[in-house]
């Protein structure tokens, strides 16, 4: 089993441009796991992994995520942070996940028009979170977009933002332990 990376920092999170779709689980694992808890082995869900040439925020953001644990993930229209070893448990106690995009500003746009989805890839359930979102600055991290996630179940999860346009999806694990 990934070891569960301890995303409790001042700020934490994950994502993918369109590197993990539907068929991240294959149809036959996900329709043996109808709704509820996973009941399929950790290792049949495939996570998000860090894209082999890494992606940099354009400054002044900074160009490694704060912890070795983490990775930056998507483009400069709009990215997160994703725990390095897929697993994201906290998800499903509720979570604050942070999103940037370059040209998102804190104090002009307190309340951002971030949208998440959720869709547990092993089951039925599913999450939404319209937003509106809040603001959030600090600076080490600049302007971002804050958003509450709290997933109802574990299993293996396609989380997806939205935001001016772009969308942004990875996969995570979220453990039961």
């Amino acid at each position: 089993m990934r070891a569960t990376s301890c995303l409790f920092l001042v700020f934490s999170t994950a994502l993918s441009v369109t590197a993990c779709s539907p068929s991240a689980v294959p149809a036959a694992v996900a329709a043996a796991a109808a709704g509820g808890a996973s009941e399929i082995p950790e290792e049949m869900c495939r996570v998000t992994q860090a894209p082999g040439a890494p992606f940099v925020p354009p400054a002044p953001y900074p160009a490694n995520p704060p912890s070795k644990d983490l990775f930056w993930y998507g483009t400069a229209a709009l990215w997160t942070q994703l725990p390095a070893d897929g697993d994201w448990g906290q998800l499903a106690l509720g979570e604050k996940v942070f999103w940037w995009n370059a040209g998102y500003v804190w104090d002009e746009e307190p309340s951002p028009e971030l949208a998440v989805e959720a869709r547990q890839l092993d089951g039925e359930a599913t999450a939404s979170f319209p937003g509106p979102a809040t603001n959030a600055y600090h600076p080490t991290f600049q302007s971002a977009i804050l958003t509450g996630i709290d997933l109802p179940t574990t299993g293996c999860w396609e989380i997806t933002g939205k935001y001016r346009g772009t969308e942004l999806s990875f996969v995570v694990w979220v453990p039961a332990d």
